[in-house]
């Protein structure tokens, strides 16, 4: 069963991120599994930070019931499994933020870290739950 953390905060540019990241990457490198999932659907940044800012299905698919979360994990050069999230503003239509607990239940790994929105809104508080 993974564990789930979410890295949240009510401001934004406090570096969740990159947190988000590099603690999956300092896991991975103590041997356990991890992923990194995009949660901050307004204003994604982990599929920019490592390099796959445009992909074919994302974490607005998934909540959109077009895909499960197992079609929209990528794997980065450094062995670094991620989700995004999509980066258009028409991605934001539609979106079933409770089915986002269910699919992270789903991903396999030791631990999945959920890089947050800013702020204390909608999108966090379903995060939250979720986590």
């Amino acid at each position: 069963m993974s564990r789930i953390i979410g890295l949240i905060s009510g401001k934004g540019g406090v570096g969740k991120s990159t947190t988000a990241i590099n603690l999956a990457s300092a896991l991975q490198n103590l041997g356990k599994t991890s992923i990194v999932v995009d949660g901050n659907l307004d204003t994604p940044n982990v599929g920019i930070l490592l390099g796959s800012p445009v992909v074919d299905f994302h974490l607005h698919h998934v909540l959109k019931g077009r895909k499960g979360i197992g079609g929209a994990v990528y794997l980065h050069d450094s062995g670094l499994e991620f989700v995004p999230a999509g980066l258009g503003v028409m991605e934001m239509k539609g979106l079933n933020y409770a089915k986002l607990g269910r699919e992270l239940k789903k991903l396999d790994h030791d631990y999945v870290l959920v890089d947050g929105p800013a702020g204390l809104g909608h999108d966090v508080k379903e995060l939250v739950k979720a986590c």
